[in-house]
């Protein structure tokens, strides 16, 4: 959600309330639990040892993970030792009453506002239909992996001994009978050094082809749009080279199948 003096300061609140899955807003939802229990921190004064290494702890590993790619899946580590101190905090205001009631409201609330996404994330998945038998395999993925019909073309119409190169399109690599590379957890860190020392279309193309490389897989949202981590000379670069050296076989939504020439 940018990466300017002020998105880092609105960091957390973002974090707490803003994001969305399956989106760039962290891809994921965390809610507000953590963020409103903290503060009850600077009422007291003395904490013990174990809670003060994990707090020190936990504020290294959020500086690390703010710094590099910034979603909630790579902050999952962290929610054990925070249910740690969320419960260290609740135990602790146990004898000041005011205080604890105001504690206990901000963890209902909060349970229920992430109560409320899960209930709209199964709705939105609605897998018993899947489960009880009453819908297909193809079905259920078409109907919930929008990048789902490029895999299953792949599957059918390439060659036995493709090898694809997947960006952007969420690694889902067991939905590909192909042999296939996902561009790292980072998404884009592959393609990213490729362009980066490549000087030319055809460099690009030579590089790619040295890896085994036959046909690549990407949303152009997120390796050309304005989430790209690509700089607007690497995406020039890649725009040359797909213009150049590769032919479109499948355009679905953002999604699209290249062939290397």
């Amino acid at each position: 959600m940018g990466r300017g003096v002020a998105d880092y300061l609105l960091l957390p609140w973002n974090l707490a309330f803003r994001a969305e899955p399956d989106s760039p807003r962290f891809d994921g939802i965390l809610g507000p639990i953590f963020l409103l229990t903290l503060p009850f921190l600077a009422f007291r004064r003395r904490w013990e040892a174990p809670i003060r290494v994990i707090l020190v702890y936990l504020l290294f590993a959020f500086l690390f993970w703010a710094s590099s790619a910034q979603q909630i899946r790579y902050l999952i580590p962290l929610f054990a030792p925070m249910a740690i101190v969320t419960g260290a905090i609740v135990t602790r205001f146990q004898d000041r009453k005011p205080l604890f009631a105001l504690l206990m409201g901000i963890l209902i609330a909060s349970l229920a506002f992430n109560g409320y996404h899960i209930v709209q994330d199964f709705r939105k998945t609605a897998p018993l239909p899947f489960i009880a038998g009453l819908e297909a395999r193809d079905a259920f993925l078409t109907r919930l992996l929008p990048v789902y019909p490029m895999y299953r073309h792949v599957n059918r119409e390439l060659p036995p001994q493709s090898r694809v190169f997947l960006l952007y399109v969420k690694n889902y690599t067991f939905l590909c009978d192909r042999d296939c590379y996902a561009d790292a957890m980072f998404e884009a860190h592959g393609i990213g050094k490729i362009l980066r020392q490549a000087a030319s279309p055809p460099g690009v193309r030579d590089r790619l082809k040295t890896e085994g490389f036959t046909h690549l897989l990407y949303d152009e949202r997120y390796l050309l749009g304005d989430p790209s981590p690509l700089s607007v000379a690497e995406k020039g670069l890649f725009v040359s080279f797909r213009d150049a050296h590769a032919t479109p076989l499948l355009r679905s939504g953002p999604y699209r199948l290249d062939r290397l020439d």
